[in-house]
């Protein structure tokens, strides 16, 4: 039992890892909101709500000469993809049912769970009929390939516990 947990656990942070950098790529490509909302993206406006000053949740360091990089805002991302791959991983060790779609169904569920009920219940971000179907579209597709990021990272180490 403890080997299951021990492996799930750092299986699922290297997923995490990998499918936190896919999605986060995936909404490079394709932002699902204009550059004014991404200024105060969700994660910030979610770390303010919690009691962060704006100044603490807009935290950045600056790389290569004079680029911004949001270190509170990024390893609040990273943190909540890791645990749901944890999450994943474990859970599909004792239910291989989570696994159909190949992670796929999973990242659609925790779509559905996270942007549409969770964000915008705590009035992070709006109810899905105040969104475009522009914007619903990339944020579901963007968590269908993070789960199916996450599935891959996990089966490809068989240490993990799932197959096919």
């Amino acid at each position: 039992m403890f080997n299951i947990i021990f492996n799930a656990v750092w299986v699922g942070a290297l997923a995490g890892l990998f499918g936190g950098m896919v999605r986060f790529g995936w909404t490079k490509t394709l932002p699902p909101r204009s550059q004014m909302a991404t200024a105060n993206g969700p994660i910030t406006v979610f770390l303010q709500q919690l009691g962060l000053t704006k100044k603490e949740a807009q935290k950045s360091l600056t790389v290569a000469g004079d680029q911004a990089v949001p270190v509170v805002a990024l390893s609040v991302y990273y943190v909540y993809s890791m645990l749901v791959a944890i999450f994943f991983v474990l859970a599909a060790n004792f239910d291989g049912r989570l696994t159909y779609g190949l992670g796929t169904m999973f990242g659609f569920v925790l779509w559905i769970v996270v942007d549409i009920l969770f964000l915008p219940a705590f009035k992070t971000i709006p109810f899905f009929w105040h969104r475009s179907v522009y914007e619903l579209a990339v944020e579901m597709v963007g968590y269908l390939i993070f789960g199916w990021a996450v599935y891959l990272v996990a089966l490809g180490l068989p240490i993990s516990g799932i197959y096919l």
